[in-house]
């Protein structure tokens, strides 16, 4: 009876009406709560703000935008054209109220009042005269209904959601999994049993596919639409795991599986959890289980799908069940529109580039990728500008979908990782997966695996002090990773106070209030378990790799870090030599033993994909996000290729010019440059070598020797008559020098400077010996000087003095005579000081002993510069008792040149009013006699030698 009274209850006479908003404002460690209450009282639909003491009013109309959180979307004028700025709306609802109503009889309303929002009339029950027509209820039969449905929702919620219920389809997939095989003991916990104990048997002798098929369906529906929605996941992984070995097992499972995936009108999975989907988890399983799959079903043959190219979709469909061309080809066609879509699902699409490059290593689908001219599409995320005016408007077409107006988004940063990783899997460069980071345990027990533990112990370490992060140390950290991989001329990011201040209030911290080891694990614990992603580009920002191996960096000492005259500390550029490591490494050896290889470069990429590959902006871009990757790519294009390798030394050279020329203290892009033209002469096997030196040195634009002789071509900028000409020229000599740590560069440049006088010209300028402080101009004018002293006050002093030897990377000269009648050896030579100064002195040493200790007997002595490779022209007296004046002259000499062509002398020339007057003694000699010291505070521009006549 009462269920009959229930059923004659109308109960769409009744409507819910918005009544308060409780709103959370901030991220989930931490944030602020205030509401929206509606004034019920009124019938003008007045609504007020609560904020701890303020009341405020409020419209409604704004509660979208201050109640819905994620980014907004609002246009920015940006040069020519729109772009959607994106900033973060930390304000959510997190409870709603809401008063159930009757509505209103259609009778009462009006034209004039069908826009007003005034408050119907609360549901209250008033005793009425009962009638035949009309049965009263009471409250709670007006609900039981809707509570009793509400309540068995929970029950099955409760069911679906507990985890004996996942141990139980679990062990069902896992029965399927061993049938027919003997099982290990390790799963043996997981086999069902009768009452007496006895195994039970899964699968009979004469079961059909049906079963394994319908077992495999349930699997994959209980994983993907019940367990991945669950905060408790306990064991997932090895539920991925069976479901992949059943694929492997039984192929037509695998078949079924793909099908589902293509039919995305019937099936939401491909759109659900490769774009909407903000579980970096649940993307991630749904990869690995389609990416399995797609292993299974692809044909052997990798240019079966090539055959299938020209069907349309239709047809495809209807092959694709008993065809694997057909099922592989819808799925690449699916995948490849899908990469549209990404302008308006940034956030959580970069799952879809990873699951490209997982399935670039099936060589079936890789083709089925390339012949879609798959190449240039991921190269718009890299280089929008760049990208041709049909391939603009088709991504341009699907933001105005997806974001309902017409701004284009041009900042892809956050995706270039897992771009360039596709992009170089395309290729066909071997990829190291993302290795686990958490230890498969259940949602609210979470823990690192050894290794991420001893990676991130590690970045503590190398971004703290004394076991400590204070906020600058802080700052700097999130510096470094929140920028890490943002292209050239982007603006860097900075880290928020809110951000650093939940940092160190939320996490372990030690007693003086820094973050400590154990709250810096903590923090990347909370973060692998809900962005992973950040905690990977925290580890990439550090040069760890994908398997938590580290790249090991190593940087080179360019020409302006060692003793030179012809460069200022200023012109220092620090370089990396960080190559592509295994298996990159091994891949593109075998290629180079490959004798028959014509190029790595995949045959069939069109030719508009091969000229994304040749414009240096892509590689520019990838030695920022993803140095390997990027480098991999530049390999496997040039590789056997003479005309790309030379374009690209083009392109690179002239930025590299630009860059050079211009006022900046930012030396990065030069880094990123001479790393990526370092990259391209370093490639071995393919014969190219000379062909690309000669581009980097002769390229008459801007090659590096014709820009050295273009320098070193002007008149002297300097006082002294040396070879440094111009701040360009020692920069490029630099930059050459640099080149030379290269393994076989330096035989090839030996071989050019033998037919080209210009490639001759430069190597005068380079240390070509490892360790050497010497240029070959230098070691050259140094040996062949001889250095004649005259006017001495003591007249035995002078005379010629002859090389002898190298002391302090200058000339050590020597001349026997007599002294007071007896044999002496004269030095001339270059003494180090204890202040970390030099000094020049003539002096007497002792026919068994080195120059430069307190047995010698000094006469002369003129100041010195590090970069001092011969002695100067004007000297003065040492103040003791054998010393006279006045002082000499030293001249030197080059008998190796022309008698018509005399030299002027080598002389570091020292002005006399820029040097302060201080007392010192020497440090590698003790001297002990009693001297004027120069102080070294000259510029070293104005101390140099060369071994060109004037």
């Amino acid at each position: 009876k009462h269920d009959d009274v229930v059923d004659e209850l109308d109960l769409e006479e009744y409507e819910y009406e918005l009544q308060g908003v409780l709103v959370h404002a901030g991220v989930a460690q931490g944030g602020h709560y205030f509401s929206y209450i509606r004034d019920s009282t009124s019938t003008e639909n007045k609504w007020y703000k609560f904020d701890d003491e303020d009341v405020t009013p409020f419209n409604s109309e704004n509660i979208p935008l201050h109640c819905f959180g994620g980014p907004p979307s609002g246009n920015i004028h940006s040069h020519s054209h729109n772009q959607v700025a994106e900033e973060d709306r930390i304000s959510n609802a997190l409870m709603l109220f809401y008063n159930k109503v009757k509505k209103p009889k259609a009778d009462s309303i009006n034209e004039t009042s069908k826009d007003n929002l005034s408050v119907p009339e609360v549901v209250a029950v008033q005793p009425q005269p009962a009638s035949d027509q009309e049965i009263l209820v009471d409250g709670n039969q007006a609900f039981q209904r809707e509570v009793q449905e509400s309540n068995l929702e929970h029950i099955l919620s409760c069911y679906l959601l507990d985890s004996d219920l996942h141990s139980f389809v679990r062990s069902l997939l896992t029965l399927l999994h061993q049938s027919g095989t003997e099982p290990s003991q390790e799963s043996n916990n997981s086999r069902l049993e009768d009452m007496q104990g006895q195994k039970l048997q899964w699968l009979p002798e004469n079961a059909t596919d049906d079963l394994p098929l319908r077992t495999v369906q349930f699997g994959c529906e209980f994983l993907l639409n019940v367990v991945l929605h669950c905060r408790e996941r306990a064991s997932m992984r090895a539920t991925v795991n069976t479901l992949r070995e059943c694929f492997e097992k039984y192929p037509h499972t695998a078949t079924w599986f793909v099908l589902k995936v293509t039919d995305f009108h019937n099936c939401p999975w491909f759109n659900d959890y490769l774009f909407y989907c903000t579980d970096t988890l649940a993307r991630a399983t749904f990869v690995q289980l389609l990416v399995q799959a797609v292993h299974v079903v692809a044909p052997n043959h990798p240019e079966a799908v090539l055959t299938m190219k020209h069907l349309k979709v239709l047809d495809l469909k209807n092959a694709a069940p008993s065809n694997p061309s057909a099922l592989i080809t819808l799925l690449t066609r699916q995948i490849v529109e899908g990469v549209f879509k990404v302008v308006g699902f940034i956030r959580t699409a970069d799952e879809l580039f990873t699951l490209i490059r997982d399935l670039c290593s099936i060589p079936s689908v890789c083709y089925g990728f390339q012949q879609m001219s798959l190449v240039s599409i991921l190269s718009y995320f890299i280089s929008p500008e760049s990208a041709s005016l049909k391939l603009k408007e088709l991504f341009d077409k699907n933001l105005i979908v997806n974001n309902r107006q017409g701004a284009v988004r041009v900042d892809f940063g956050n995706l270039l990782q897992s771009v360039f990783e596709a992009l170089a899997a395309l290729l066909g460069v071997p990829q190291l997966r993302k290795v686990n980071l958490l230890q498969d345990r259940s949602y609210w027990e979470t823990e690192l695996v050894p290794e991420a533990k001893e990676a991130l112990t590690i970045i503590f370490q190398e971004s703290s002090f004394n076991g400590g992060m204070d906020l600058n140390s802080i700052n700097a950290y999130f510096d470094r990773v929140t920028n890490f991989g943002i292209a050239s001329g982007q603006q860097p990011q900075k880290a928020t106070a809110l951000q650093v201040r939940n940092l160190l209030d939320r996490f372990s911290n030690t007693p003086d209030g820094r973050l400590s080891l154990e709250g810096f694990l903590q923090y990347q614990t909370d973060m692998a378990t809900h962005n992973p992603k950040n905690v990977w580009r925290d580890l990439n920002a550090f040069s760890f790799r994908n398997d938590l191996s580290r790249v090991q960096r190593s940087i080179v000492r360019t020409a302006a870090n060692t003793t030179q005259p012809f460069a200022g500390t200023n012109n220092a550029v620090q370089t990396s030599s960080t190559l592509p490591s295994a298996p990159m490494e091994t891949y593109f050896d075998a290629q180079a033993r490959n004798e028959s290889s014509s190029e790595i470069l995949p045959k069939y990429l069109s030719e508009s994909c091969r000229q994304c590959l040749s414009n240096i902006t892509l590689y520019e871009s990838g030695l920022n996000a993803s140095d390997i990757c990027a480098k991999a790519i530049a390999k496997v294009v040039c590789f056997k290729n003479e005309n790309t390798s030379k374009a690209l030394i083009q392109q690179a050279s002239a930025k590299l010019y630009a860059i050079s020329t211009e006022n900046t203290w930012n030396q990065q892009p030069i880094i990123i440059i001479m790393d990526f033209l370092k990259l391209l002469l370093s490639i071995e096997g393919d014969g190219l070598m000379t062909e690309r030196l000669q581009e980097v040195l002769l390229n008459p634009s801007h090659g590096f020797a014709s820009v050295i002789i273009s320098e070193k071509s002007r008149p002297s900028l300097c006082r002294a008559n040396d070879i440094s000409k111009s701040f360009l020229g020692d920069r490029y000599v630099n930059f050459t020098q640099d080149l030379i740590v290269i393994p076989g560069i330096l035989d090839v440049l030996n071989k050019l400077a033998e037919v080209d006088p210009k490639v001759k010209f430069v190597r005068g300028f380079l240390r070509l010996k490892p360790g050497y402080a010497l240029t070959e101009n230098e070691d050259s004018a140094v040996r062949n000087t001889v250095c004649v002293v005259e006017g001495a006050g003591v007249a035995d002093v002078n005379g010629q003095y002859n090389f002898h030897d190298l002391k302090h990377d200058a000339g050590f000269y020597l001349r026997k005579g007599e002294y007071l009648g007896k044999p002496a050896k004269f030095t001339l030579y270059k003494c180090s000081l204890s202040n970390g100064g030099f000094q020049w002195f003539i002096s007497i040493t002792p026919e068994d002993k080195e120059p430069g200790t307190k047995l010698d007997t000094d006469f002369y002595y003129a100041p010195a510069k590090p970069a001092d490779k011969l002695p100067p022209v004007t000297w003065m007296r040492i103040s003791n008792n054998i010393s006279r004046d006045p002082a000499p002259k030293v001249l030197q000499f080059r008998p190796d040149l022309p008698p018509n062509n005399p030299t002027m002398p080598f002389a570091a020339v020292v002005s006399e009013s820029n040097t302060a007057i201080v007392g010192g003694d020497s440090s590698d000699s003790e001297k002990e006699s009693s001297m004027m010291v120069v102080d070294d505070t000259v510029d070293d521009s104005f101390a140099s030698c060369s071994s060109e006549p004037s």
